[in-house]
């Protein structure tokens, strides 16, 4: 597909399958699919995401690259 939506992906992974899940998103993504990702995982987010958005109760409240 071209779009991936995923809510807590790693929750309840291992160091090894997180690490082996992120290199294969990031096969996906440069292969041209669009990623989108739910986390509580901060280092996750900051590590893969491109661009961040922030939501509150259903309202964008920040969007922005991540860096």
């Amino acid at each position: 597909p071209d779009l991936l939506l995923l809510d807590e992906p790693t929750a309840g992974m291992d160091v090894e399958a997180r690490q082996s899940f992120w290199a294969t998103m990031k096969t996906e993504a440069q292969a041209g699919r669009t990623i989108v990702f739910a986390t509580h995982y901060l280092q996750e987010a900051e590590d893969f995401a491109a661009r961040t958005v922030l939501l509150a109760s259903g309202l964008i409240v920040a969007d922005g690259p991540t860096d």
